[in-house]
């Protein structure tokens, strides 16, 4: 219980991005009594980080890859394609090495 006592808000901010785990940590704050206010901090830290990183993610992942990339599929093609030789020929280079 000391270790709960010690990190235990520290398990408050990675929860918010980890699904239903959020319900497990939220009883460890009142498991080692630890006072409301430096819970209500670090959970308020915590949810603006999270807020923050979906909505970064969705601007990028959506707007602004659909705007750069969705009309220019080729380029993805040819970089998939790319990686996929690389790979080949990694996997061939470490064959033969295991082989001497």
């Amino acid at each position: 219980m000391a270790a709960a006592r010690r990190h235990g808000a520290k398990l408050i901010v990675p929860a918010m991005f980890i699904g239903g785990f959020w319900a497990i940590t939220s009883l460890i704050p009142g498991m080692v009594r630890m006072k409301y206010s430096r819970f209500a901090v670090v959970n308020a830290l915590g949810l603006v980080a999270w807020v923050f990183t979906l909505m970064y993610m969705g601007y990028f992942g959506g707007y602004v890859w659909s705007k750069t990339f969705m009309g220019k599929s080729y380029i993805v093609i040819l970089l998939m394609a790319g990686a996929l030789v690389l790979l080949t020929i990694w996997k061939v280079v470490i064959r033969k090495l295991k082989a001497v």
